[in-house]
């Protein structure tokens, strides 16, 4: 069963009510509250950084001035997209003090090791949005960095100020882009490996999901997964390690299984040339080859060493 779509009549109403509250002068607090709760509606999939967007207001993060570590508090931190809410950004005083404070904010976000190509910035009254990415400036050795660090370098913005479909459809595609990073990130070596590789957080959170599905795998089926384990260290181990045959090793079978997986999530969303928000029927078409013969794609995937692992339950 698909998933609900956005609730472009939602949206519609979402801006109308914070251009109202921007015309009453109401606070960032009231206009940011206001917008958030719109997003369930909205997005009624409720996709996991609306989840983030709504439990993360007032995120505690860590900032360098002058030298003197402050802490100070992000309006909305959705993973690595760090959010500044401003009660009227037609206000130069406001516009410039809420550029300023998003660039404290992914200054922290660097100092804890985020690589500067997986953060963006946004600036924002919830009618006038300005999304940006960043580059890090600072001398040879630099370890802490400070807003002098960073540069924004605007990306997209969006003024909603005309109420009408079209700004609706706007604001659902500027929020998904950036904030649930749907089509935002380029699709090159450095990127998937850097985002997804084995050094990434998102491969962490997965790989023990993983290694725990070829453990429950093996016990549930043992005479096949042994006929498995025995092709493995034949051929697989056999060349990994140079001549000598291993003994078969379930770290590594897991991890060749993350691989093979991504690849195939990644090649999906290549012949789809979009990014796709794939319910279970799709995930599960993706993962046996059913959605690439279906593109005339026959041998993409194949049974091989890891068929047996994606029967549904």
């Amino acid at each position: 069963m698909n998933e609900p779509g956005p609730n472009l009549k939602a949206a519609k109403e979402c801006i109308q009510k914070s251009i109202k509250l921007i015309a009453e002068g109401k606070n960032e607090t009231v206009i940011r509250d206001s917008f958030t709760s719109y997003l369930r509606t909205i997005f009624p999939a409720r996709p996991s950084w609306v989840e983030h967007h709504i439990q993360s207001a007032e995120t505690a993060v860590s900032i360098t001035k002058k030298g003197n570590q402050t802490t100070g508090f992000v309006d909305n931190l959705v993973d690595l997209t760090a959010i500044e809410y401003e009660s009227d950004l037609t206000s130069k005083p406001r516009f410039d003090e809420g550029f300023a404070q998003v660039k404290d904010y992914c200054a922290s976000l660097i100092n804890k090791g985020h690589k500067q190509d997986q953060v963006l910035g946004i600036l924002s009254d919830t009618v006038r949005w300005f999304a940006y990415s960043i580059e890090v400036k600072a001398p040879p050795g630099t370890t802490t960095f400070t807003r002098d660090h960073i540069e924004l370098k605007e990306i997209e913005s969006l003024d909603l100020s005309k109420v009408d479909d079209q700004a609706a459809l706007r604001l659902v595609t500027f929020l998904s882009r950036y904030l649930g990073r749907i089509g935002a990130r380029p699709l090159s070596a450095e990127s998937v490996a850097g985002d997804l590789g084995f050094d990434s957080q998102f491969c962490a959170q997965h790989l023990k999901v993983l290694g725990q599905l070829v453990k429950d795998a093996c016990n549930l089926n043992p005479k096949y997964a042994d006929l498995i384990k025995g092709l493995w260290c034949s051929f697989v181990s056999y060349f990994r390690d140079r001549g000598t045959k291993s003994s078969f090793n379930q770290t590594s079978y897991a991890d060749e299984l993350y691989i093979l997986t991504l690849g195939k999530l990644v090649c999906a969303n290549v012949i789809e040339k979009r990014a796709l928000l794939s319910d279970d029927g799709e995930l599960i078409s993706i993962l046996d080859g059913k959605f690439f013969v279906a593109k005339g794609l026959v041998n993409l995937v194949e049974y091989d060493y890891f068929g047996w692992l994606n029967k549904t339950p």
